[in-house]
């Protein structure tokens, strides 16, 4: 379920939550997405919205169209590298604005993070 952001259009933000999914592994390439039909009854919206949600995956290489069975994720590792990348970016890009914007200096952001990464040495990361 998706808890909708009246400032932002509902097919913006359902396109940003099925990319977080495949991030996340949560739907894994080659995977079928649910039917728009599906889809908009799950999220309480009309199936147009849904629709240009998934067109504007296909145009960007997330989502490929099934002929007769709907669309899947691409298996496409390039594709799928440039999204990780692309939301890795955009996150350390916040962080470090939200950093400097508190007036953390260039040395305490590299110590904060070494402090960070430190603490998973002795977890898989």
């Amino acid at each position: 379920m998706i808890d909708f952001d009246p400032n932002i259009p509902i097919y913006w933000q359902i396109i940003e939550h099925i990319k977080q999914k495949v991030i996340n592994r949560e739907i894994q390439p080659g995977e079928m997405v649910p039917s728009v039909r599906t889809l908009a009854l799950e999220l309480s919206v009309t199936t147009n919205t849904v629709q240009r949600s998934y067109t504007e995956l296909v145009r960007d290489g997330i989502l490929v169209p099934v002929r007769g069975l709907g669309y899947k994720v691409t298996t496409e590792k390039r594709k799928l590298t440039k999204l990780r990348n692309n939301s890795i970016d955009e996150k350390v890009d916040k962080l470090l604005k939200d950093m400097k914007k508190m007036g953390i200096q260039k040395d305490e952001v590299k110590a904060i993070i070494n402090e960070h990464l430190d603490q998973f040495e002795d977890e898989d990361f």
